[in-house]
């Protein structure tokens, strides 16, 4: 499983893999099953669960800001410049 992860997180996160041979390159040097590395492969997630055991599930959920109400777009809550100087 950890092999899985690892390349999974190298292929998301490093930036000298360009293409698809640099992609190929780095399964092939991951250790991977030859179920895990066809499934990857054909991006087939429900094939790479079988072929993964103890495989955590991860979950993710968006976090949805509320949209911004008319009145807040309406109020200006900068200060203007003549009341900058009432101190002078």
């Amino acid at each position: 499983m950890n092999k899985v992860i690892n390349i999974l997180v190298k292929l998301a996160s490093d930036a000298s893999i360009k293409d698809c041979n640099d992609v190929l390159s780095a399964l092939s040097k991951a250790g991977l099953t030859e179920q895990q590395f066809t499934a990857i492969h054909n991006l087939n997630l429900d094939s790479l669960k079988q072929a993964t055991p103890n495989l955590p599930e991860i979950k993710c959920f968006p976090i949805l800001l509320p949209e911004e109400r008319e009145e807040d777009r309406n109020t200006d809550n900068s200060i203007s410049p003549s009341l900058n100087l009432i101190n002078y």
